[in-house]
């Protein structure tokens, strides 16, 4: 009688949940990149990407923030459709000021 193994094992296990974790990273690098997103949207991304790493690998917060929390804050900066809705905000918030001067 031989003894069973099971159909997969520790290592089959960590190359799954790393497999995973490459699908978030790249999801959220073509979203950052390419879609048009608010900057609230695109804030909710990276904190649902974070939420989600941290699920598959809960001691690993600080190396979420030292690789790819700078990665996606640059995409975000150079994200078209995030720097427009930056600049409309701004534009908003200088003719509020400018209002509020007029009275």
């Amino acid at each position: 009688m031989s003894e069973e193994k099971p159909p997969y094992g520790p290592e089959d296990e960590e190359n799954r949940k790393m497999r995973r974790l490459m699908r978030i990273v790249d999801r959220t690098t073509r979203s950052l990149a390419n879609d048009p997103l608010s900057e609230r949207e695109a804030r909710e991304l990276l904190e649902n990407t974070r939420r989600n790493v941290m699920a598959l690998f809960p001691d690993k917060g600080e190396e979420f923030e030292l690789i790819y929390r700078p990665r996606f804050e640059r995409l975000l900066a150079a994200n078209p459709g995030v720097r427009c809705d930056r600049l409309l905000k701004a534009g908003q918030s200088r003719r509020r000021s400018d209002d509020d001067a007029d009275n």
